[in-house]
């Protein structure tokens, strides 16, 4: 889930012009880093329709679950901003 959920956000921000493509693997990093996650795996997933609320709730949510941050408005505002 978290691998996916990374490999959207990073094809998003592609598609959007937000990320370069030669910055693909960079920036894979740093959301990596971000949820100190220190593996990946690149899954198989969907990167038509990526719907990008859908995508930073569930990094978010992951984020929650592995103590990162608090489960709060605030926090999750401040943790969406880093993202």
């Amino acid at each position: 889930m978290i691998y996916e959920s990374i490999k959207k956000l990073v094809q998003y921000g592609i598609n959007t012009g937000l990320t370069p493509e030669t910055e693909r693997i960079y920036t894979t990093n740093l959301l990596l880093d971000l949820v100190k996650e220190d593996n990946y795996e690149d899954v198989s997933c969907d990167l038509d329709n990526i719907v990008l609320e859908d995508v930073l709730k569930d990094l978010l949510d992951e984020a929650v679950r592995r103590g990162i941050i608090e489960d709060s408005i605030g926090y999750r505002d401040l943790f969406d901003t880093k993202l």
